[in-house]
């Protein structure tokens, strides 16, 4: 990017010529591709790479308007699709190259304090391919009768959405932890350490009943 950074501005009578195709490029490929199913995009996370990009972008629309309205289309498309936008503040701050998932291909899940006997439990059942492949094929019967934030088996078939195939480096399960709740009704507190073999037992009854009735009921 350098070498065509520094060709562009020796040579700016290519610019037209050389843009149609290498902007959109730069801009989609290389910068603001969302990644999606196993795809490591955009190609540029760090940022001296992006940086460079970037540069790059600048000499090749500085007194080109035909590159420059190639910039201006993708931007103003990118900017009318709602699904890559959030509310909230941290999901602004993502750095791809540091927080991406590992090579290895699979997600973490983050610990909010001492909740490590859950994680290492839900990873455990999320290895089991047939039983994972069960869990998210569930249309959950409980849907309409819960919000989606008290609803423990949606925010765990999410969890389990997210370790699948999310592009970060772990899934926060803030969600699951606020949607089960304890025998006196309370969500998970997420300092206090728990016995596995009682949150398991208190899981997978609360599992059961929620896949009560659909295809997958057997899987447990």
């Amino acid at each position: 990017m350098n070498i065509l950074t520094n060709l562009i501005m020796r040579y700016p009578q290519f610019k037209k010529q050389v843009g149609s195709v290498l902007t959109e490029y730069l801009i989609h490929d290389c910068l603001f591709e969302i990644p999606h199913g196993n795809k490591n995009a955009p190609k540029c996370k760090s940022n001296s790479n992006r940086k460079k990009a970037f540069d790059l972008i600048l000499s090749l629309t500085t007194d080109c308007l035909d590159n420059l309205n190639v910039v201006l289309s993708y931007m103003k498309r990118f900017n009318e699709n709602p699904s890559w936008r959030t509310n909230k503040e941290s999901d602004w701050s993502i750095q791809l190259y540091q927080d991406e998932k590992s090579i290895t291909g699979h997600v973490g899940i983050k610990n909010l304090g001492c909740i490590c006997y859950m994680n290492s439990l839900h990873q455990q059942l999320f290895m089991i391919p047939g039983f994972r492949n069960d869990i998210l094929s569930v249309k959950d019967p409980n849907h309409d009768n819960n919000s989606d934030e008290d609803n423990m088996f949606l925010q765990w078939q999410t969890l389990f959405a997210g370790l699948l195939l999310s592009q970060k480096m772990y899934v926060n399960p803030k969600a699951y932890c606020h949607a089960f709740k304890d025998w006196e009704g309370q969500p998970v507190n997420v300092f206090e350490q728990m016995d596995v073999e009682e949150y398991l037992t208190m899981f997978m009854d609360r599992l059961e009943a929620a896949i009560k009735g659909t295809p997958q009921e057997k899987t447990i």
